[in-house]
Parts: C-alpha cells; structure tokens; sequence
C-alpha cells in the first residue's frame, strides 16, 4: 500500500520506543537536570547565531546577547536578530524540542554544538554518530502527522461495515464504551555487562480524564511522561529517596507522544466515537485478509483483521524500528484474553520492514 510505503507518511524513543530494541545500557537516559531556566548547561548552548544561520551564515553569536527558549539558550551577534528570533522562535529554535534529531522529541536534549541545518530547520544531535546518521537519510527520522487518504464511497461503506465487526469481535460497543481506566504492563529482566536490571513499564490509558502516561523504570530510577488536557511532561523519580524532577513536554513531544498513543489497538476501538473517526476498506493481504485503514487526530493505521474470529491481528503504519529510522511498522497481535468484557492481545512481536523481532508478553488491569 502506497500510503506505507518506505520513506512516506509513533512506544516512546525513551524508553518504550527503546525496548523494542536491543537493549544498550548506554541508550538510558540521564536524570533530568534540576536547574532553573537561568542556570542552562552550556551543553544546550546554541553559540551559532540561529538567525544568521537561516540567511546563509554560520556566525557565532555573542554572549552577552542571549535569548533562552524551551530549555536551550541561544546566542546573538545582534539585538536585531535577537528581536527577529524572539517575534517567531518555531522559525529559528531547535526542531523536536530539542531532542536528538535521530532519537526524536521523546528523547534527550541534543547538544547545542552539534546541529545540522536541513530544508531550513535546525537541529541538534546527543552524538556526533547520531548526527553523521542523520545526515545521510534525515527524511527517515522526520517526525510528521500521516497524510489523509481519499476514499471511494465503496471503501468507506465497506470498512464501516466490516469495523462493526470487529467492534463485536472485541466485545461490541457498548463495553468498549465503557472501558474507562486501564493500564498495559510488561516485565523483564536484562543483563548488560555485568548489570542486571528489573525492567517494568507500565502505560495507563484514563479515557474518561484524557490522560495517558507511561512509568518506564530501570531498577529505582523511574522515567514518566504524562499527557492531561491541562499538563504535559517529562519526569525522572527514584522509587525512593528522591523527589520526582520535571521538565515540560512541548508543541513537537506532545504530538509525537499523541500518535504513540493512536498506535494502540484499545485507542483504536475506543475512537470510534470521535467525529473525526473514519475508516475503509483497503486490497487485502497476500493470504486474503481485510485490512481496513483508520484515519483520525492525524494518524493512519492499517488493521489486519482475522478471518475465523474477526479480532484484530496487526496494525500497520509509519513508525520507528530498531535503529530510530521510520519505516513500515507492523505490530503483530495474539493471545486475546478479556479485560473488562474487552478483548485486548497479551503478545505483541514488532516487524520493520519485513522483518520481525523480539516478542513482548503484556498484563491488562482494570482500575
């Protein structure tokens, strides 16, 4: 399907996104700074006058002519430009939020002393080896709402119709409706070195407050996000001992943590009831299968629909894969058990560009 195809058209690149991975004791993120805005590293310095950059000159600016912005502060060879970057900062700032333009906005900060300028956006890198990496594909580490598909009358009918099903495949409408609190776990344990970590997510769906929040901890250091309708942010804790330290989840983190979300088979379902819901029926797969493809809040996925019980068996769409590059995504779902009279996949095994790796195991509660 054109609309998935390599390089075309979301669980987290920390940590969720990661542990779809091979897992790298070095990939863990660092402890949010505790410093105020007046107190920013020289790490997330941007010495390079921003403004001078999108003209074509790459000038440093000076520091006695400064401008701070979600967390980075940027330096200036005049007040003029410092004017100009203050009018509109989305035009000048650092892309992702700052994130690591190969990790993306739900990573670390990226260095201020290293940043690449593509298609007249900066952006800034947690490594030399992350920026080389970009550099040479940045489209396929592009963090982007899907494209709206036109449908024919026929497509829609058809995928309204065979939706319904699957909506009583999964314990029909009203209990989906219902369905108000409910949380995903997965637990292991992994050796790195001579390290062994206690390894729990936990990600909490509260429909009925708009909420959703990841906990991803590594033995006692806890790594949380949270979006509500009136707050969104990053957070480091211990389990104990330690105050939980916060940083804001901007304008790019919080769309990407968005589409995260629209990925998952529960969000799915229970999006039916949104007025911006729409579906349709799409060629079937190689074995005969439906796939229908659900569109809503800027995000496309393909389900792939089993033909004996009508559950959902994968979800398809642009997503990351194993290095953080984006490409076709395919998470295949088995081993249904009822939660909440909902029919919800304990095991999830990720394919990226046809090929599968490693299986996860989940436990649904209730609360």
């Amino acid at each position: 399907d054109k609309s998935f195809s390599k390089g075309s058209v979301g669980l987290r690149v920390v940590n969720a996104h990661a542990t779809f991975s091979n897992f790298k004791v070095t990939a863990l993120p660092q402890p949010l700074s505790s410093k105020t805005e007046s107190e920013i590293p020289e790490d997330w310095h941007l010495k390079i006058d921003v403004v001078s950059l999108q003209n074509g000159k790459t000038v440093p600016g000076l520091p006695t002519i400064t401008a701070d912005y979600q967390g980075y502060r940027y330096f200036f060879q005049s007040n003029e430009n410092k004017d100009v970057f203050e009018q509109a900062p989305l035009m000048f700032a650092v892309q992702m939020d700052g994130g690591c333009g190969r990790m993306g906005s739900m990573s670390g900060r990226g260095l201020g002393n290293l940043w690449h300028l593509h298609d007249s956006k900066l952006y800034v890198f947690a490594s030399e080896a992350c920026r080389k990496t970009f550099i040479k594909n940045p489209e396929q580490y592009l963090e982007v709402d899907d494209t709206a598909r036109e449908f024919s009358s026929k497509e829609i009918d058809e995928g309204k119709q065979a939706f319904a099903s699957v909506i009583e495949a999964h314990g029909g409408a009203d209990a989906i409706r219902e369905l108000n609190v409910i949380s995903r776990l997965f637990q292991e344990q992994v050796k790195a070195g001579t390290a062994t970590y206690d390894h729990l997510e936990k990600w909490t769906f509260d429909f009925g407050k708009s909420t959703f929040s990841t906990w991803d901890s590594w033995n006692d250091l806890v790594y949380i996000q949270t979006m509500t309708p009136s707050d969104r942010y990053f957070a480091t804790r211990q389990r104990k001992g330690m105050a939980e330290q916060r940083r804001p989840m901007f304008g790019a983190a919080q769309r990407e943590a968005t589409r995260i979300r629209n990925r998952q088979l529960v969000v799915i379902l229970k999006a039916m009831q949104r007025d911006d819901f729409r579906v349709a029926a799409i060629s079937r797969d190689n074995l005969g299968r439906q796939r229908l493809l659900t569109e809503f809040d800027g995000c496309s996925n393909i389900l792939t629909i089993d033909q004996d019980t009508g559950l959902v068996i994968a979800i398809s769409y642009r997503g990351r894969g194993p290095q953080m590059s984006y490409g076709l995504r395919t998470d295949w779902l088995s081993d249904y058990e009822k939660v909440a009279s909902v029919q919800l996949a304990t095991t999830q095994i990720m394919e990226f560009d046809d090929e599968k790796s490693d299986s996860k195991t989940y436990q649904w509660v209730q609360q």
